[in-house]
């Protein structure tokens, strides 16, 4: 193989990953709209539904030594126990004190799995937040 041909070969590989990098971050923001809109109009079953789909996009690049498995599980356990309490009413129908106190915990455990999606997203460099060091504007 002669050097253009391993240069070809460097920059398609290049290409190939920015490619899949922008088309995760056009998956991530969607699913971040629809999380958005769920969330607000109170769609509790598909709020989380979409939060275990960005969860999807964001696994493959989770290391088992940062104990995002571990608190992902945890967090769905919690959730999972809090859904068995929650009857999604439809029409006029009111709500009890019990079903609102099982409503607000659900509310509260979805919140703290869409937070912690989004630092995990950070953290991997997807997300919005930038953690720009000094180094970058010092002449090397």
């Amino acid at each position: 193989m002669d050097q253009n041909e391993m240069m070809e070969g460097e920059s398609s590989e290049k290409l190939s990953k920015i490619n899949s990098a922008a088309l995760i971050n056009l998956r991530l923001n969607s699913l971040w709209m629809d999380v958005h809109n769920y969330a607000k109009l109170g769609k509790y079953p598909l709020w989380n539904n979409r939060l275990d789909r960005v969860w999807c996009e964001l696994a493959a690049d989770v290391k088992d030594e940062g104990g995002e498995e571990k608190d992902m599980s945890d967090i769905n356990k919690d959730i999972s126990t809090e859904f068995k309490n929650f009857k999604q009413k439809k029409g006029f129908a009111t709500y009890n004190e019990d079903e609102k106190i099982a409503m607000n915990k659900l509310y509260y455990l979805l919140m703290k799995k869409e937070i912690f999606l989004r630092r995990l997203q950070n953290k991997q460099g997807k997300g919005t937040a930038y953690e720009q060091s000094w180094d970058d504007y010092l002449d090397k």
